[in-house]
């Protein structure tokens, strides 16, 4: 039973830490993107010493793999896919008004 409990907290710290990267780059476009430096920062604005955690960087591999994430020359960037999800929304939200 404790290692289920374990398993579950380690799961949530990887959400939350997931989050907290997609909210770095979310503002950001093709000429304002982000640099890993600064997402690091930004995690550690969160909570201290959460850049370095191994964890923060298999999520960060994981987006990239997902499409999530975008690198272009070095900087990062959301993907399109999460405006594709937006769009269907809104596009879901005016059938449902009709």
């Amino acid at each position: 039973m404790k290692d289920a409990a374990t398993m579950k907290g380690k799961q949530e710290e990887m959400n939350k830490i997931r989050r907290w990267i997609l909210k770095s780059v979310s503002k950001a476009t093709p000429e304002t993107a982000v640099t890993l430096y600064s997402i690091k920062k930004f995690l550690d604005s969160k909570q201290n010493g959460l850049s370095i955690n191994p964890e923060t960087k298999l999520v960060m591999k994981r987006l990239t793999e997902s499409g999530h994430l975008v690198k272009i020359d070095g900087n990062t960037l959301m993907a399109k896919i999460a405006q594709k999800t937006s769009s269907h929304q809104l596009r879901k939200a005016k059938v449902e008004a009709n």
